[in-house]
């Protein structure tokens, strides 16, 4: 069963990176869809536990002013907490940042000042943790 929720997750990956990438807004439908696997194989304090996760990311849009990560991106990260649980949610996160970190260090070096689309490196997260655990 778990690895059909995977599978599906894959496909919710992509959609939205696409999205992000192509308009740079995410209707909450596209979370919804996400969160709503968490209900596969469904354990209630595993899930809503893992929707704190996304405190570390408010905590930094709130002192950011909205610069920087987005409410799509909370709210990504949120629902792709509440399906990986807390602890592997949280590390999709920073291994998402940190991988967005590194490609924006290297288009800095080319002097290109744009922003970038940040659920498809939150994404490789995703997926990375997903292939971890």
């Amino acid at each position: 069963m778990l690895w059909i929720k995977y599978c599906l997750l894959i496909i919710f990956l992509i959609a939205v990176s696409i999205k992000d990438i192509k308009t740079r807004e995410i209707p909450d439908h596209y979370h919804i869809a996400i969160a709503s696997l968490g209900f596969i194989n469904f354990s209630p304090f595993f899930s809503v536990y893992g929707l704190f996760c996304v405190m570390p990311f408010l905590v930094v849009a709130l002192f950011k002013n909205g610069e920087g990560i987005g409410g799509a991106d909370i709210k990504f990260v949120m629902a792709i907490g509440f399906v990986l649980g807390f602890s592997r949610g949280l590390m999709a996160g920073m291994i998402g940042i940190v991988v967005f970190i590194l490609f924006c260090i290297i288009k800095n070096f080319r002097k290109e000042n744009m922003s970038y689309p940040m659920i498809p490196f939150l994404a490789v997260g995703v997926v990375s943790m997903m292939f971890m655990g």
